[in-house]
């Protein structure tokens, strides 16, 4: 059973973060019958509309009280940045395989949710940034990693490369996840024949100049999942949060409340 291994002092205030060229640092997803490198569908670090030459954004970056966890999920230990009132409905931020938790600090989603009253949790995929290299198992790994974070269903935001880790449990409808913002996720022609079994609430959020998934993949997906719904950032690159990071947290905002209000109604 996999459990909370170390917190540490909550901090407020962070500096802005220049994100590092992407570097394969041995982990593995297994996933289905093989074993992916979790490089895949990784492209050379380029500046977006929403990035300067140096990589910094050109909104301003807000300050949150934070908290650092460490996880333990199954034999990987997982670094977790954790902010807003810890009654708040759960939102977990995943990330694309050249970024990290703290990318969702730069573009200020964890301050802007937390803002709003939800509890965010933002981690470091195994192999990346703070969290050590291990062996995770894409069916398995979002699930246990719930189970550590709340009790609560939780809306999950997945770009790309962590895409890969939603798809089995929204597939198997796990209870566990109240909601779905894909952000041009990949492992969707894996999934391909079984995309329409997708039951959650679904937002589909894309950039009409993606490089590494056509936009015309976001059609496949939201033509797959009933009621679920896209929003197209044109001009907008792969990562589209970083062209109009204050509009893309609106997005997840407003549609965090419609599904944690529906819910309630339930």
């Amino acid at each position: 059973m996999s459990a909370f291994s170390t917190s540490s002092t909550s901090k407020s205030g962070h500096r802005s973060i220049k994100p590092r060229p992407f570097a394969p640092r041995g982990t593995f997803v297994r996933y289905g019958a093989c074993l992916a490198l979790v490089a895949l569908c990784v492209h050379p670090p380029h500046a977006g509309a929403g990035e300067r030459k140096d990589g910094t954004l050109k909104v301003p970056q807000k300050s949150v009280e934070t908290e650092e966890l460490s996880i333990t999920v199954s034999d990987a230990e997982v670094y977790c940045i954790a902010a807003g009132p810890k009654n708040g409905n759960p939102i977990l931020l995943m990330h694309g395989a050249r970024f990290s938790s703290q990318t969702w600090l730069r573009t200020n989603t964890i301050q802007d949710l937390a803002s709003a009253g939800y509890r965010v949790f933002a981690i470091d995929i195994p192999g990346f940034a703070k969290s050590p290299k291990a062996t995770v198992y894409a069916k398995t790994f979002t699930k246990d990693l719930l189970s550590q974070l709340t009790k609560k269903p939780a809306l999950l935001v997945t770009p790309s490369l962590s895409g890969r880790f939603v798809f089995p449990p929204a597939i198997e409808l796990s209870p566990q996840i109240a909601g779905w913002v894909a952000v041009a996720p990949a492992g969707m022609d894996f999934h391909k024949d079984d995309l329409d079994k997708i039951k959650l609430p679904t937002l589909v959020l894309w950039g009409s100049k993606d490089g590494v998934f056509p936009v015309a993949q976001a059609d496949v997906l939201v033509a797959a999942i009933a009621g679920s719904k896209k929003v197209v950032f044109e001009g907008a690159n792969h990562p589209c949060y970083l062209n109009e990071p204050e509009r893309f947290n609106k997005e997840i905002i407003d549609f965090a409340a419609s599904i944690f209000r529906d819910k309630k109604k339930g």
